[in-house]
């Protein structure tokens, strides 16, 4: 189980003591913006709310989960002491709880930080099978490749990516017995193997909702001419290497129709505007490489600057103070992407094994992943000068954008993206 659903179920199971009322879909929340005003995590105290996982009519007899809670364990003359005991019992859980506060409705928990930086950093880094996790089966995709000739269309072309995706996703699946995928964009197909289960793929279309005929390699050439415009004026690349500038273009512009191809859930039709598609989703691709560029460009000069001495050795993890990463943008990169990209791989192929495969949200993690790395780096000086008061922090961020890079390389390998190492 991914670490934010074990949390999520150790708060529940604090106040419900029984297992079989636990569900994935709980009245407990998981917060993406702003954290430090409305805590990481929040839930109800009203027990209307948890009416469903009680006893009967037990939601009526008290106001509050934790006067529910006071009565089954008769042990606290206050809320305040309860809530106390609620923080000290997190010393034990997946995650660590900071501060636990009632407002108006609802209770916020504020994590731990400096707990969940050094556990998560120390996972990431350390655990190459990060991300993976168990489950009742695996799958196998049962290629449907054919060979596509000179032309291919857009919808096969796009039957042909989610395939590819699928398949590396599926790779971070560990169980016992195996189960068949088929994946096809013709619901008549019967080339499924029996006891398969087919997942159908919708058409790309124009925005007249009428299937598009265009060729994938001439769409592939389109969007490699409208991401050189955008790194040429917008991120001012310049060529200094025929060669290495040809190559990237090109991989950029098939990293743009991976995106293009992807913003929608796999079933659902596709719509693209041909004339206006440089102006639209090509930003996906491009601002999602640029920060992957920054990212490897940072690490590449600090690593040199150790090289030569211009910094010191890199301390161990454990002798890094994680507490100096204090800046909120660094609480949103772990919270929100290193510590939740096990969650994003159990939603994307569907929470217990329903396979909805929503490929979208490996692009929309991407871009926020993204967003908020620029963000940071607009504000936040990362490599300073070799003093000796501002090697600590400078460690610690090291240490973060290496794990940063981990998650995001990550996701481009499931897209079959390649990195960008510089721009």
């Amino acid at each position: 189980m991914c670490r934010n659903e074990e949390f999520i179920k150790e708060i529940f199971h604090y106040f419900i003591n029984d297992p079989c009322k636990y569900t994935t879909n709980n009245v407990i929340k998981r917060h993406t913006k702003n954290l430090s005003e409305f805590g990481d995590y929040s839930f109800p105290i009203n027990t209307q709310n948890w009416a469903q996982f009680l006893p009967p009519l037990q939601h009526l007899s008290v106001d509050n989960i934790f006067d529910y809670r006071q009565r089954c364990d008769d042990k606290f003359e206050s809320i305040t002491d309860h809530i106390k005991d609620f923080v000290q019992n997190s010393r034990k859980w997946t995650l660590q709880i900071e501060q636990a506060v009632i407002n108006d409705t609802r209770c916020a928990i504020f994590l731990n930080r400096y707990s969940a930086f050094q556990l998560t950093l120390t996972t990431v880094l350390n655990n190459p099978n990060y991300g993976c996790y168990e489950g009742d089966q695996t799958y196998a995709v049962v290629r449907n490749d054919t060979d596509p000739g000179d032309k291919e269309p857009l919808t096969k072309y796009r039957c042909r990516v989610i395939q590819n995706v699928i398949v590396n996703l599926t790779k971070h699946l560990k169980g016992s017995t195996q189960k068949s995928l088929y994946v096809t964009h013709k619901s008549t197909d019967s080339g499924a193997p029996q006891g398969s289960t087919k997942i159908l793929v919708g058409n790309v279309t124009s925005t007249d909702n009428k299937v598009l005929n265009v060729d994938a390699t001439d769409y592939i050439q389109k969007r490699s001419v409208d991401m050189q415009l955008m790194a040429q004026h917008k991120y001012g690349l310049r060529v200094k290497n025929e060669l290495f500038f040809q190559n990237l273009i090109n991989s950029l512009g098939k990293a743009a129709v991976t995106i293009d191809l992807l913003e929608v859930r796999p079933s659902g039709s596709l719509k693209l505007n041909m004339s206006g598609c440089s102006t639209g989703r090509s930003k996906g691709a491009s601002f999602i490489l640029y920060n992957s560029a920054r990212i490897e460009t940072l690490l590449k000069k600090y690593d040199h600057g150790v090289a030569t001495k211009f910094y010191p050795e890199t301390p161990p993890l454990d002798r890094v103070d994680l507490a100096l990463l204090k800046e909120e943008e660094e609480w949103i990169l772990l919270f929100n992407y290193v510590l939740a990209y096990p969650s994003l791989i159990n939603q994307t192929i569907g929470e217990n094994n329903k396979l909805t495969f929503s490929l979208h949200l490996l692009c929309m993690f991407l871009s926020g992943l993204a967003s908020t790395f620029s963000i940071y780096y607009a504000r936040t000086r990362i490599l300073t000068e070799n003093r000796p008061q501002l090697m600590p922090a400078l460690h610690a961020r090291i240490y973060l954008l290496k794990s940063i890079q981990i998650i995001l390389n990550k996701c481009l390998a499931i897209l079959n993206i390649d990195p960008v190492k510089q721009m």
